[in-house]
């Protein structure tokens, strides 16, 4: 199990490594405006070709790259699926942290128009924290918790 826990803590400091890079890439056009590509609008989202390549394509293939050297297994599976699930809210909020241009003063649904956000009272919160935080919840209990 020690293994698995380091193999997150590795996955998140990969996260934070991450945010700081779309900080450098995106800098005063968060949400990847400023990128090439094609641009769509799926589920309320404002997809970037830019963020499909990197969310949908890159990052899956690094996080899951333990299971082609260790070969497939539930529990390494489940941490790793909830490592790049954990790690997508963490490397968005470090990009508020970290981004000079934005900051954590504009981490809210006025000025981060490019994804739906949750409000409940004076918290808001975007909405795939809310989502990511429930499947990682279901995929502990269905791969690790036993």
């Amino acid at each position: 199990m020690i293994q698995l826990i380091l193999i997150f803590i590795w996955m998140m400091a990969a996260f934070i490594g991450l945010a700081f890079l779309e900080v450098t890439v995106e800098g005063d056009q968060a949400g990847g405006e400023g990128t090439k590509g094609w641009r769509r609008s799926i589920f309320g989202y404002r997809i970037k070709e830019y963020h499909f390549w990197l969310w949908f394509v890159v990052v899956p293939l690094f996080v899951f790259s333990p299971l082609v050297v260790l070969g497939f297994d539930l529990r390494t599976f489940g941490t790793l699926a909830i490592a790049y699930l954990i790690g997508g809210v963490v490397e968005d909020f470090t990009y508020f942290l970290a981004n000079p241009h934005y900051g954590l003063s504009k981490w809210n649904r006025t000025d981060a128009k490019w994804m739906p956000w949750f409000r409940w009272g004076i918290l808001e919160v975007p909405q795939f924290y809310v989502r990511n935080a429930a499947a990682s919840a279901v995929v502990f209990i269905l791969f690790i918790w036993r």
